[in-house]
């Protein structure tokens, strides 16, 4: 079996090395290539990445060889050097006077012999040193060797002495490098020629150095180089690598942030759609919903027996709360979109309850429940705030109440504490107390989730959408608050919240005079009522006729144009969505045919509750903007407002 030498030194014979090296680097570029994976990261690996590749291939075998060549002839240069001065200390000695063969016993062998053995001894590392000669039998023959050596004994080769020793005897120095392996000692030689007094080569000296430091040196020249060469080429490999796997990831990126661009594109529009469903159904509903309410009110103030009057407040009870379910939905789309506008106006708190529990104390009584009301204020108290949202949020918490009170008390608690900073700010504390079913504390977390009851059986005993408590609590959070709820199952609940607000001064109540009553006036106003919708021209003149107004009749844009121009009215009320002209555009073309110093008052008429509308209104001319369903009493309020600037 081969020594590790030998192998080393076939390897570097055959450049071995060099071949497993390009084999290697071809392997690992193909390697990163797989490790990619996808198709589209292998494309990134480039046209210039593997001519990158080839050229630190061909370096770095190139180098390799350069190296490997620096470093023999150095190695060649440093041992050479050493031969002369000793060859020419042993002719000194009168290495020409030893005999062939040379006799062990002879004086002059023997001090030769001894000076090359402190010679070698004082220049490690080399490994041996004899002089040799031809034989008469014509072999090379060793003449000196250190201690004894083989002197006498032939040169030990597996094939014929090598021509180099020979040319060393005819007067060439030669350096012989290839290594004879079965000898013990291989080594490299350099053979300097030894001459006699009268300068004729009768001997040569040789000079050993360690096959195997030789070779290690030469192995770690071609290594450095080599390894150089792989450090650059697996660099090169793992960026390449690192970038077609960027790139890739980056363009993964890219796809998801498209689809992720194409998904919410999909979901805007799908929201786009949904609230313009939502405002378009609001429309509807809230059209035949005013005509309902408007003649409910109108026919309770008929002579009505108890059951007449009775099916009314039922009729008029469940119009608000389908309003109420409207406004409700409307609004949670507006929260969800962050479109919803908190206003800032003075409103009385003590008298916002007042009427929501007004509204709702029909439902009390059929249920035979009571409604209270605690206030804990200083003196009468205004507030700056949303009157409309807050009153929004009463209706729901108390509404929600009476509902899952079967018998006891529903109470609305109201607290104001002023802060201690000497300013006009305070918190109103609002508390809805009801003796009803009560929660379960593992339920409390669902109750403000949208479309969600503490119990799905609660929808099938007490109905409800499961929107009312979500409503409110994205509502209070707008205001600046908090719901809280405190309850145990079986014995009620309180829904508890608190606002920060700003006190407004009352104003003083100046003296004002009785007003007219509207039946006493001397001739009756004239409104034009501008609907396409002939229930709802019909309310509008029922309810005109009776408080003292003198309606007529108009069922679109143009016709309220052609009326406006031959004859005046106190007041016009607009709707705003007709076939032919549309409320906008018939008010914008009254005003433009009004005479210098007169002003109709314009008053929109609705069910739209989109946004911007109330601004569209005034732009257009108009002097004020009421939403569908009406509130009959606010509405006649607002009228005699605009008409008459002293009533009440």
């Amino acid at each position: 079996m081969p020594s590790f030498l030998e192998v080393l030194d076939a390897c570097l014979r055959f450049r071995l090395d060099a071949v497993a090296f390009a084999a290697l680097g071809l392997a690992g570029c193909y390697g990163c290539w797989l490790m990619v994976g996808c198709r589209h990261a292998q494309r990134d690996v480039s046209k210039a990445t593997c001519g990158l590749v080839a050229i630190i291939l061909l370096a770095g075998l190139l180098a390799a060889e350069w190296i490997q060549n620096q470093r023999r002839e150095s190695l060649t240069a440093s041992l050479s050097a050493l031969s002369p001065t000793l060859a020419h200390e042993i002719e000194r000695m009168g290495h020409a006077n030893i005999p062939t063969p040379a006799s062990p016993n002879d004086q002059t062998n023997q001090a030769i012999s001894s000076a090359e053995g402190e010679w070698l001894r004082l220049n490690h590392p080399l490994a041996r040193l004899f002089t040799y000669r031809v034989a008469p039998n014509g072999t090379l023959q060793v003449v000196t060797e250190p201690s004894g050596g083989d002197r006498g004994a032939p040169l030990a080769f597996t094939r014929a002495a090598p021509a180099d020793f020979r040319q060393a005897l005819i007067g060439e120095a030669r350096f012989y490098s290839k290594i004879e392996h079965p000898a013990d000692r291989a080594s490299v030689w350099s053979l300097t020629p030894l001459h006699d007094a009268s300068g004729r080569v009768e001997a040569a000296l040789a000079l050993g150095y360690p096959a195997g430091i030789w070779i290690g040196a030469l192995a770690e020249a071609r290594a450095i180089a080599l390894g150089g060469a792989a450090f650059l080429l697996g660099v090169l490999l793992a960026s390449a690598t690192l970038v077609a796997l960027m790139r890739s990831e980056i363009r993964e990126h890219a796809e998801t942030a498209r689809q992720l661009h194409l998904a919410k594109t999909a979901a805007d529009e799908a929201n786009s759609a949904k609230s313009d469903f939502l405002a378009v159904m609001s429309h509807e509903i809230r059209t035949p919903l005013n005509a309902v309410m408007g003649f409910a009110n109108l026919l309770s103030e008929t002579k009505l027996d108890d059951s007449q009057r009775d099916y009314v407040a039922t009729i008029t009870g469940e119009g608000i709360r389908l309003s109420s379910l409207v406004n409700d939905i409307l609004d949670l789309s507006k929260i969800d979109e962050g479109r919803l506008v908190m206003e800032r106006l003075p409103f009385a708190p003590a008298e916002t309850a007042h009427e929501v529990l007004r509204l709702l104390s029909g439902r009390a009584l059929e249920k035979k429940i009571d409604l209270r009301f605690e206030a804990q204020f200083a003196g009468p108290l205004l507030v700056a705030g949303d009157p409309l949202r807050f009153h929004q949020v009463l209706v729901n918490l108390v509404d929600n109440a009476i509902k899952f009170t079967s018998q006891g008390a529903v109470t609305l608690f109201l607290h104001w504490t002023p802060l201690e900073d000497g300013t006009t700010h305070g918190h109103l504390r609002v508390r809805v107390r009801d003796t009803g079913i009560g929660i379960a504390a593992d339920k409390v977390k669902d109750l403000f989730q949208k479309f969600m009851q503490a119990d799905t059986s609660m929808t099938r005993r007490y109905g409800g959408t499961g929107l009312g408590l979500a409503i409110c609590q994205r509502l209070v959070g707008l205001m600046g608050g908090e719901i809280k709820v405190t309850s145990t199952k079986g014995e009620g609940a309180e829904f508890a919240f608190t606002l920060p607000f700003a006190a407004v001064a009352l104003p003083g109540e100046p003296a004002l005079p009785e007003p007219e009553a509207v039946g006493t006036r001397a001739k009756p106003p004239r409104i034009l009522v501008v609907d396409d919708m002939e229930t709802n021209r019909f309310l509008l003149e029922v309810f005109l006729r009776r408080n003292g107004f003198e309606p007529e009749l108009a069922s679109g844009g143009a016709e309220a144009v052609e009326l406006a121009s031959r004859k005046q009215y106190d007041a016009i009320l607009m709707d705003l969505h007709m076939p032919d002209v549309d409320g906008f555009t018939a008010t914008q073309r009254i005003r433009a045919a009004e005479p210098p110093g007169h002003h109709t008052p314009i008053i929109a008429l609705t069910a739209s509750i989109a946004k911007g509308t109330r601004e569209k209104c005034l732009a257009a001319g108009m002097d004020e903007h009421l939403t569908k369903p009406l509130d009959l009493r606010k509405f006649k309020a607002l009228l005699n407002s605009f008409i008459d600037p002293n009533e009440t």
